[in-house]
């Protein structure tokens, strides 16, 4: 059950169609009846939230571990931090090169695999000892399949309590 997904990779900021009839006529309903929530806020909204409930497949329970890699510049910029849902605001961490990330991503993976024998030592009599594996093996050195023009953030999220 936990193995279901131990990363989700957002690409971009999922906005609604600008030209969609639905989205415009929300939008001016928005902009001409709202004391609140004006048109643009609402349509900014939309997108933050179903991003948000992207990031939260990966952590299901406390117990639960996963990395959450945001590939977008956008997720840099000053202020977006606070739209982010709660239990990630202060996780996001930066990386300048896709090996930095990948080398980041094999440290927190083999730290949790080592967790997860742990755990079935406890629960079974079990000798078995973790291998280190290098997962991104196939990366290295192939300039066709990781290019360093990218930038991606990245947010590794570790027995994350939601607020």
């Amino acid at each position: 059950r936990d193995k279901a997904a131990r990363a989700v990779i957002i690409t971009g900021i999922p906005y609604p169609p600008l030209k969609d009839l639905k989205i415009k006529l929300k939008r001016q309903y928005q902009d001409n009846h709202s004391q609140g929530l004006k048109g643009d806020m609402w349509y900014s909204q939309q997108a933050w939230r179903a991003l948000n409930q992207a990031l939260g497949r990966v952590i299901r329970h406390r117990d639960d571990f996963g990395a959450i890699i945001l590939l977008d510049k956008r997720f840099s910029r000053k202020g977006v931090t606070q739209n982010l849902s709660k239990w990630m605001r202060h996780s996001r961490r930066v990386y300048s090169s896709p090996m930095d990330t990948l080398q980041s991503l094999q440290e927190f993976f083999y730290s949790h695999k080592e967790k997860v024998i742990k755990r079935k030592r406890v629960s079974s009599d079990s000798c078995e000892k973790p291998q280190k594996v290098d997962f991104f093996k196939k990366f290295r050195g192939n300039p066709t399949t990781v290019s360093n023009s990218h930038q991606p953030d990245i947010v590794i999220k570790d027995n994350v309590k939601r607020v």
